[in-house]
């Protein structure tokens, strides 16, 4: 029997501190109250699509409560008058049934739309307070786009397309019609979609001073799905329609799917904040003495851009990136590593000592200005002799270090190793002899030639 894998101590915190909050309509603090931003990665993505439902359940409560309170402020008011009259009573109830249907009173108004004017009755033409878009992060536009795509582009296909659709446009006609009591589809297209009201050519005005128009071909063909729905659309306003947006679904979907990843799933959702916190660091970190980091860092700023634009985590890109950011990183630290040991008690190395770390660090092997005896080269043997003495194995098999001071002939620490390359240049061709020196082990490589043509030469 096998023991289960313990669970990382912070991520069942933050998930149960997600679900607390969701509940109790607590706002998750530090993320902008807004619809989730496809610009930044999934997992923010989510975490602002749960704010968006804890936002909307906090609206929606406060307006149940505001409109409970005026029902039973409506009807105690009913009940007042009603006692006469038992058939009032009956005929007002059946009227709350289907309100603005029966009694033609507008409601959801938001405001105005201009100096338009409804082509029936003159009356002007109201903007309709409408239900909010529906939120939705990068994953489930991408869902919604396959399922549109699969439908295929036959008739078959197209019909249920429009039905799919047509949730959002019920909705709004709705809403339309209950601001607008007497509206007919043309109003409703001269709001919604301007672009299918043609205005006659002559300007004639209509009876109420307006220019006469009419719809675009493709409003005006038969059977089309702004006709059907508009057919189906009964008066009411926003706040009785049935939510496009369910919040408490939407919330319930999202802590199942923070709860189904693994803690190396959740890594590879924070791999583009990550990247976006390391490359912020290297920046702050950068310096003018490598230019040429600057370009570096540059070209993968616009990798991890690319990246984090993708819609599924590729791990080997992120592995290529890290390994780019690492040897930027390898080279800031060098850079401050030799300008600590060039420094000693100074700000700043000298121009010549700046000038010669910058070669280091650029071309790997670089000549030290004014040989063995310059200020440069006492430097590096003292860091030799610094670390020998750090060091007890070397120490101790380098004994004659404590005794001897450093002096312009003094060897370094003795190699593990030495190479010696012999090379002479004859009239027989050149000549090469390679050997190579260990403790244990010697080995020797030669290439000669010889003069086939004139072999007494």
């Amino acid at each position: 029997m096998g023991l289960e894998e313990p669970e990382p101590g912070h991520l069942p915190q933050v998930l149960r501190h997600l679900m607390g909050s969701s509940v109790c309509d607590v706002y998750l603090l530090r993320l902008e109250f807004q619809v989730p931003d496809s610009k930044t990665c999934l997992l923010n993505q989510k975490l602002q699509l749960l704010n968006c439902c804890i936002s909307r359940r906090i609206q929606r409560d406060r307006q149940a409560s505001e409109r409970t309170q005026g029902d039973s402020e409506s009807e105690e008011e009913d009940e007042f008058f009603d006692c006469c009259d038992g058939d009032n009573e009956e005929n007002e109830g059946k009227g709350r049934k289907v309100k603005t249907t029966t009694a033609g009173k507008p409601m959801g108004r938001l405001a105005k739309h201009g100096d338009m004017k409804l082509l029936e009755t003159g009356e002007p033409l109201y903007i309709p307070v409408t239900q909010d878009s529906v939120p939705k992060t990068e994953d489930q536009l991408e869902e919604d786009t396959q399922v549109l795509v699969k439908l295929g582009s036959d008739a078959l296909g197209s019909e249920l397309r429009a039905k799919l659709l047509s949730a959002y446009l019920l909705s709004d006609m709705e809403a339309f019609k209950a601001a607008n009591p007497g509206c007919i589809l043309a109003d409703f297209i001269r709001w919604c979609s301007p672009r299918d009201w043609i205005e006659n050519e002559d300007g004639e005005l209509d009876d109420f001073g307006q220019k006469k128009g009419h719809l675009s071909h493709r409003m005006e063909i038969p059977g089309n799905t702004w006709q059907e729905v508009w057919e189906v659309a009964r008066p009411s306003p926003a706040k009785w329609q049935k939510r496009l947006f369910n919040d408490t679904r939407e919330a319930e979907k999202i802590l199942d799917y923070l709860e189904r990843k693994t803690p190396s799933e959740f890594v590879k959702l924070l791999l583009p904040v990550f990247s976006v916190c390391v490359l912020q660091k290297l920046l702050d970190e950068m310096t003018d003495e490598l230019p040429g980091l600057n370009d570096v860092v540059t070209k993968l700023i616009k990798k991890a851009e690319r990246f984090s634009r993708m819609s599924t985590i590729d791990e080997e890109s992120y592995k290529d990136l890290v390994n780019d950011i690492s040897g930027v990183e390898t080279s800031l630290v060098h850079l401050k590593s030799l300008k600590r040991k060039f420094t000693y008690k100074k700000n700043e190395p000298d121009p010549e000592v700046m000038e010669f770390i910058k070669s280091l660090l650029t071309t790997g092997e670089t000549e030290v200005p004014g040989g063995p005896k310059s200020k440069i080269a006492t430097m590096i043997r003292n860091f030799f002799s610094e670390a020998a003495k750090a060091d007890p194995i070397v120490w101790d098999t380098e004994s004659q270090l404590t005794s001897e001071k450093w002096n312009v002939m003094s060897p370094f620490l003795s190699p593990n190793e030495k190479e010696m390359i012999l090379r002479v240049s004859t009239a027989q061709g050149p000549q090469r002899l390679h050997a190579i020196l260990k403790k244990n082990e010697c080995r020797i490589c030669g290439a000669f030639t010889s003069n086939v043509f004139f072999p007494n030469n």
